[in-house]
């Protein structure tokens, strides 16, 4: 509400860069609320006007929220398009800039570092994701920047997993918790942390314990209003339910994930949520149902399919 108040103020006397500014935090707010295409909007309106101001350091700024927006929808190639734009506006600002932004520029480094890495992880070169999510943890934890710190462990605990090392992710986001709780650090954070773990407990086949955990990060995700990473930690929640045959709670979180991601418009997550009810169903013995949502997802495959033509 805030920032839209600054918004409709900035306008009013054209004060392009508090414009800019509050098209930003509106962006982000949207990101949060997981609705990635208005969040879009809004940053691209922000990445325009400091792009007109020549304001290097925001831009920077305006790059990585869009990126992270582009992560969770999987837009890989434009990831890298504003990473790259980024590192050349950072690299610009420490050879050309006053000693004060220099040292600002370079804490952002390490936030395009860690992105670089979940790039890279998810496109499946693990050793460069390896490099420069160490290279990010080593930078913030110079900077005392615990709470970047520990997002970025989260994500080099996520490529554990993604290689088959549980036992390595659990210890690592047991650490993270003991510095999330040591430092005070942010709820989402936590929340991260636990999804992590429970992911881990899942590969193990230890069930039980991966409920515990994710339990823990839906509670905080809804805490937190955030409605995106609520929806997804909801089809984890039935995926392991139905693991230990707890059917009915298991359709109910799958049921909310597959409406919620429907209302985001968020087709993949609606996919795997449509995809785990099927198997559900499936397994439970309700053969219509089963069906009906094995249909649905083929043609949620079929239409993503057509769209990445």
């Amino acid at each position: 509400m805030l920032a839209k108040e600054a918004l409709a103020e900035a306008a009013k006397i054209k004060d392009k860069s508090a414009m800019a500014e509050a098209y930003n935090s509106i962006g982000w707010a949207w990101q949060f609320k997981g609705n990635f295409d208005t969040a879009i909007y809004f940053l691209k309106n922000s990445h325009s006007l400091f792009k007109s101001l020549k304001d290097n350091y925001n831009l920077i700024s305006v790059d990585i929220n869009l990126s992270e927006v582009y992560i969770k929808q999987s837009r890989f190639a434009e990831t890298l398009e504003k990473l790259m734009e980024s590192d050349s506006l950072a690299t610009y600002i420490i050879r050309n800039e006053s000693e004060a932004l220099v040292q600002k520029t370079l804490k952002i480094q390490n936030l395009i570092k860690r992105l670089y890495g979940i790039v890279y992880r998810e496109t499946g070169d693990y050793n460069k994701a390896a490099e420069n999510f160490n290279t990010a943890m080593q930078g913030f934890l110079e900077k005392k920047d615990y709470s970047r710190y520990a997002s970025t462990a989260s994500s080099l605990s996520v490529l554990y997993n993604s290689i088959n090392l549980p036992d390595s992710s659990i210890a690592l986001g047991l650490r993270i918790l003991q510095i999330i709780k040591e430092q005070n650090i942010g709820e989402y954070q936590a929340a991260y942390a636990h999804e992590n773990l429970a992911n881990a407990y899942f590969s193990k086949k230890e069930y039980e314990t991966s409920l515990v955990h994710y339990n823990k990060a839906y509670a905080l995700f809804k805490k937190l209003g955030n409605i995106g990473d609520a929806a997804f930690e909801a089809i984890l929640l039935g995926k392991t339910l139905r693991k230990v045959k707890k059917y009915k709670e298991a359709e109910n979180f799958l049921l909310q994930a597959y409406h919620t991601n429907d209302s985001l418009n968020l087709s993949n997550y609606k996919l795997d949520a449509g995809a785990e009810l099927a198997s559900l169903y499936q397994e439970s013995g309700n053969w219509q149902k089963a069906f009906a949502f094995l249909q649905i997802s083929s043609q949620l495959k079929d239409s993503l399919a057509l769209a990445d033509q």
